[in-house]
């Protein structure tokens, strides 16, 4: 079974296409007034900080991946 699942991630990885990012045109802002955060996170996501970007969202199980993602949307 490890076999196949190597030879299935192998196949995916050799179809991804790769793209440029090219330069940033917008921004989402994305903190509000009703928000509750830790004041670290609200520190580094506040808007007078703006030199950061966010590629994705990774972990295990039950670590907040979807909370994170509803808060933002």
């Amino acid at each position: 079974m490890e076999k196949t699942q190597t030879s299935r991630s192998a196949a995916a990885a050799s179809t991804v296409m790769e793209q440029s990012l090219g330069i940033m045109k917008a921004a989402v802002r994305l903190l509000s007034d009703t928000m509750d955060f830790t004041d670290v996170v609200a520190d580094y996501l506040s808007t007078t900080n703006t030199n950061f970007t966010v590629i994705g969202i990774i972990g295990p199980q039950g670590s907040g991946k979807s909370t994170l993602l509803s808060m933002i949307a």
